[in-house]
């Protein structure tokens, strides 16, 4: 299996398939994510929800994904945990507008269409939500969501061909409809070997999820829609771990024909990625080191590359005269900044991996209470 399908989701196999990262109400974690299938990200979405139920939606599907894997017949959450959440991000954040969130998602419906490895073509519809109800415990006075999703929903959720990555808190501070419908697009692509894709105007609209009738001319749907989105995308890459660009395909009467986008991910998400390949390497050939088998191996070269060129950084003499000229740093994590610095220059790997690191060692200096 390729680091492709490990980062994207495009082996549907049990042992493979994805998870939710780490816990959904932290607002200060733009790492926490969950996994959303693509099908539903392109699909056809008829109903009343509102940009912000866009935003509850994959909360629940986190907050219940990481308890019991999506199968459980109800989840629960206290509203003063999802009020808290949205009232990091501003907005109204009442339990009224809970109740109607959730009223609004159950009478959303969307479509999608999906093609299994196994060679079976299906198409499905489903609501957002199945059912939904409010408790409130009397000796305590706290309240609480119960809610449940819809099996066909879970089960496309749980066993992907293919999906995106959402970043919860990202998603939830984003400001635009149209900035969220484009994150969600782009983060199917971003780990793609070629990480861009040609549309036309009609799909852009269905996938920016534009009012009918509404944006019908290519400068309004620019100004309006697409070009705020990708200023704003931009604008957070520290957050998402990538940016945007894309490229106008004209016809005759210099007519719009389709758009190509491409995505470039940031220097941190980059080494990010290799971190998270060599873990689960790493997972992998301790599962498979009593059948001393390559088969399952999903190392990339840039990966053992970087593994061979901090080698040398790991001797323990030269460990003992960083120590003396960084006191109180950790090397570790030197390392890993002088990796992430060193592996954009046109000579890398340098030549003497040492003597490079030991430079930029220098230039950083003994810790200083700062630090």
């Amino acid at each position: 299996m390729c680091e492709q399908g490990i980062l994207m989701g495009r082996d549907s196999q049990k042992k493979h398939f994805p998870k939710p990262r780490k816990d959904p109400w932290d607002p200060s974690d733009f790492t926490a994510s969950v996994p959303i299938e693509s099908g539903i990200i392109y699909t056809k979405v008829s109903g009343p929800y509102t940009a912000k139920d866009r935003k509850l939606w994959p909360v629940l599907v986190h907050h219940a994904w990481q308890n019991d894997d999506l199968l459980a017949a109800e989840h629960t959450i206290p509203i003063a945990k999802i009020s808290k959440l949205f009232s990091e991000h501003g907005g109204d954040n009442s339990a009224r507008w809970i109740w109607d969130s959730t009223k609004r998602l159950a009478k959303t419906q969307l479509e999608w269409v999906s093609v299994s490895q196994r060679r079976k073509k299906g198409i499905g519809f489903s609501v957002l939500l199945s059912s939904a109800q409010i408790e409130k415990d009397e000796p305590t006075g706290v309240f609480t969501l119960k809610y449940t999703l819809p099996e066909p929903l879970c089960n496309l959720l749980k066993d992907p061909e293919q999906y995106g990555r959402i970043r919860t808190q990202l998603l939830l501070s984003l400001s635009s409809k149209y900035t969220i419908s484009l994150y969600e697009v782009l983060t199917t692509i971003i780990n793609r070997d070629k990480p861009e894709m040609e549309i036309t105007l009609d799909t852009l609209r269905q996938w920016l999820k534009v009012p009918e009738g509404k944006l019908t001319k290519w400068h309004h749907l620019r100004q309006r829609a697409l070009d705020p989105a990708v200023e704003e995308l931009n604008s957070r890459s520290e957050n998402s771990g990538f940016k945007v660009s894309y490229e106008v395909n004209r016809g005759p009467r210099n007519r719009v024909e389709s758009l190509i986008f491409r995505t470039l991910k940031t220097k941190e998400q980059i080494l990010e990625d290799q971190v998270l390949l060599q873990s689960l390497h790493q997972g992998r050939r301790e599962q498979l080191s009593l059948f001393e088998s390559d088969e399952y191996d999903v190392i990339t070269p840039e990966a053992r590359l970087h593994q061979e060129v901090l080698r040398p950084l790991r001797d323990d003499d030269f460990r003992a005269q960083i120590r003396k000229i960084v006191p109180g740093r950790d090397i570790s994590s030197l390392e890993v900044d002088w990796l992430m610095w060193a592996q954009f220059k046109p000579d890398f790997p340098p030549k003497n991996v040492q003597k490079a690191f030991m430079g930029f060692c220098r230039k950083k200096g003994p810790a200083s209470r700062a630090d």
